[in-house]
């Protein structure tokens, strides 16, 4: 009994959003990858907006419904 318990909760709970890690890279002059700072990152389902750090990494809530859009811009 407490089993089902606990799984019920976990159900309840469990709100089904997933997180987006990822890293942002340009092309510079011969073809040498870049890592881009302070690019804006938006989800148009959630419209939660993020921009990228230093090393071009980000993280993004993403909505219940897959795929998602993303835009970027400099």
């Amino acid at each position: 009994m407490k089993l089902c318990i606990v799984i019920s909760f976990l159900l309840i709970f469990h709100t089904g959003f997933s997180q987006l890690k990822g890293v942002v890279y340009g092309k510079s002059e011969g073809d040498k990858r870049e890592a881009l700072y302070g690019v804006r990152i938006k989800s148009l389902q959630t419209k939660e907006v993020v921009s990228s750090i230093e090393g071009g990494t980000f993280e993004l809530i993403l909505g219940k419904s897959l795929p998602g859009t993303l835009v970027f811009s400099i």
